[in-house]
């Protein structure tokens, strides 16, 4: 991995605040994945539409995860089994995810 979010991220802050719902140290890396590529997602969606004079997002509902067969966890799956990841802060977890699709859209 290459890119690692910046803390002040608005991704970064949007998938944390999801995931402080949660006692997501418990959540398998699949889970954690999976509502990680919703955020994903989420931003991508809010920035083709802010991208179109008078078109909004509106308001967003909780996060789901993404579907258990999304082919773009594998990816982030093995990063996080490679990982201690459930002995880091949920800012840290949340850019190095978000740093690592960066670096598989590129």
């Amino acid at each position: 991995m290459t890119a690692n979010r910046p803390h002040d991220d608005p991704v970064v802050a949007a998938l944390c605040l999801t995931l402080e719902r949660y006692p997501w140290r418990g959540f398998t890396p699949h889970l954690l994945a999976r509502l990680a590529l919703a955020q994903w997602d989420r931003h991508a969606v809010q920035r083709l539409l802010a991208a179109v004079p008078g078109a909004s997002a509106g308001e967003w509902r909780q996060v789901e995860p993404v579907p258990a067969d999304d082919p773009r966890a594998e990816a982030l799956v093995a990063f996080l089994t490679a990982h201690r990841w459930t002995q880091l802060r949920a800012s840290t977890v949340c850019r190095q995810l978000l740093g690592l699709l960066d670096d598989t859209a590129r």
